[in-house]
């Protein structure tokens, strides 16, 4: 294979998500594994419309089909959403899907879960600053995080570890965190899940492209930030182009990017949208940093 090969054929951008739900009991709040509710495996996902659900240890993981539009890909999400609360209504009415980053289980509930169910994913990820793999978590822990994972495509036929596309996977991830991860600060103020996966970085390359692995699950929970979700991954993209507009070379991102306390104050955020937005970006509806 010639390396032009081997860096794929590049495409029009086309953006999906592979987000992951909590089923929890109506009643009292635990959460319940979802491998006694929902069809499909990471193998054979179960496909509906827009979309195809599987289980994922405890979680109820779904994904889209990719999007070209903002309307495309709020419409995939809310679709295959509908699909997965059929599919828990015709098993309990006991139950409902919730989109959190975390989750914990009784202990004894949770020992007695079949082993496959307890095991985290072991397909590593990596670290876009460092080039290597992040560590493997600890399966033993009692608790699980549910990712918000945007994908990328822009290529076909890539060899994900080819070293012209792994290159450009991690330019394009540093950028995403500029565009998403400072934000997501504003509507996601959970630190524990980062203790097992979704640090700053985090991405996997893909034959088309690239999984961003960074953001939780909670920017499912509002219409608003699903669309501010898919313009600021658009946006982000279509400023490659231009080296002045790398956003991770620019000394304001790089201001709060060293910052190790991770933790962003309202108008932190405020302050940093407005960076953003003289980039084109979407301001953040305002109740995310008021």
């Amino acid at each position: 294979m010639s390396k032009d090969m081997q860096a794929g054929v590049p495409t029009d951008l086309t953006i999906g998500a592979d987000p992951e739900l909590f089923v929890l009991d109506r009643k009292t709040g635990k959460a319940v594994s979802a491998h006694t509710f929902f069809p499909g495996t990471k193998y054979d996902p179960f496909m509906v419309t827009d979309g195809a659900v599987q289980v994922d240890g405890v979680a109820a993981e779904f994904n889209i089909f990719p999007a070209s539009t903002a309307e495309e890909f709020q419409h995939n999400i809310e679709s295959v959403l509908k699909a997965m609360s059929v599919i828990l209504k015709k098993k309990t009415t006991d139950c409902y899907l919730a989109a959190i980053p975390v989750v914990s289980f009784e202990k004894e509930y949770f020992d007695n879960l079949p082993e496959e169910t307890k095991r985290l994913g072991c397909e590593p990820d990596f670290n876009a600053y460092t080039k290597k793999t992040n560590p493997t978590p600890n399966a033993k822990r009692l608790f699980r995080t549910g990712a918000g994972h945007v994908h990328l495509g822009f290529v076909n036929g890539a060899n994900p570890m080819f070293k012209e596309h792994f290159d450009l996977c991690c330019k394009i991830v540093k950028q995403l965190d500029a565009a998403l991860f400072i934000p997501s600060h504003a509507w996601d103020k959970d630190t524990k899940r980062r203790e097992l996966y979704g640090d700053r970085g985090a991405f996997r390359p893909k034959t088309y492209g690239l999984e961003y692995r960074t953001l939780s699950n909670a920017w499912l929970t509002d219409p608003g930030l699903i669309e501010w979700v898919y313009s600021s991954t658009t946006q982000a993209f279509k400023l490659l182009d231009g080296e002045d507009t790398l956003l991770v070379e620019q000394d304001y991102f790089k201001d709060f990017n060293k910052r190790t306390d991770k933790v962003f104050t309202p108008k932190d955020i405020r302050e940093y949208m407005g960076f953003l937005v003289d980039y084109g970006f979407l301001p953040l509806p305002e109740e995310y940093w008021t």
